[in-house]
């Protein structure tokens, strides 16, 4: 396996921030063989500060690549912050073009995660699995090549959204009450009430919940009931 380039495009703002790192390299994804001091970069960039590697996961017996992991040493659970998306990509690179083969998505979450296993740190990555047959069978001109060394294309975006205005935070919230309220497996009291009034009706529509589940549920509510709103 060859690495042709490692490469960091980065587009930062105050109150959010975009960060894309890609990895453009040549292999028989079918037969690995790899070089994986190669694939590490160091980055001094905030708040991104740290080490990031691509790292391949292959099948102990047939060699083929089964996951493919970006990982990141230094950072801390929530180091990058709130409301961060993460995406990554494999790209196949033939004849000029780029056929996505593999994505998934992360978030909006804090990131990087902890672990929820006692004792446990912050997540080190994001991994993306890869079942070559199956891309095979979706992509026949990858099919009849995969066993051979092609040029590909890995992508990590990992981006902060800005923070939601308030007019959004209460559509939002109020959107998340209206959809929790009707899922009352184990009943509470219900002590509060959205009314809707309807043109030619004299009694609104009426949508009971409890403060209790509210407050649980939504940091918007859980301030505005514990205010002198109520």
């Amino acid at each position: 396996m060859s690495v042709s380039s490692v490469t960091l495009t980065e587009a930062s703002a105050s109150i959010a921030y975009s960060f894309k790192l890609v990895w453009e390299f040549a292999a028989n994804l079918s037969c690995l063989s790899l070089d994986r001091d190669a694939f590490e970069r160091k980055l001094k960039q905030n708040p991104m500060q740290g080490r990031y590697r691509l790292d391949f996961k292959d099948d102990e017996l047939s060699g083929e690549l089964r996951r493919l992991c970006c990982l990141q040493s230094d950072l801390s659970a929530g180091d990058l912050g709130e409301r961060v998306t993460v995406d990554l990509r494999l790209e196949w690179v033939s004849n000029g073009e780029e056929v996505t083969l593999a994505a998934k998505s992360f978030g909006p979450d804090i990131q990087p995660r902890k672990r929820t296993t006692p004792g446990g740190g912050a997540y080190d990555g994001w991994a993306l699995d890869v079942d070559l047959a199956a891309i095979g069978a979706g992509h026949p001109s990858f099919h009849a090549v995969v066993d051979t060394v092609q040029s590909y294309r890995f992508t990590a975006k990992i981006a902060q959204k800005p923070p939601r205005s308030q007019n959004e935070t209460e559509i939002g919230d109020f959107e998340t009450a209206t959809r929790l309220a009707g899922i009352n497996l184990d009943p509470l009291p219900s002590d509060i009430c959205f009314m809707f009034p309807k043109p030619g009706v004299d009694r609104p529509l009426e949508l009971w919940t409890s403060s209790a589940l509210l407050s649980t549920e939504s940091p918007y509510f859980q301030d505005m009931l514990t205010s002198e709103c109520q």
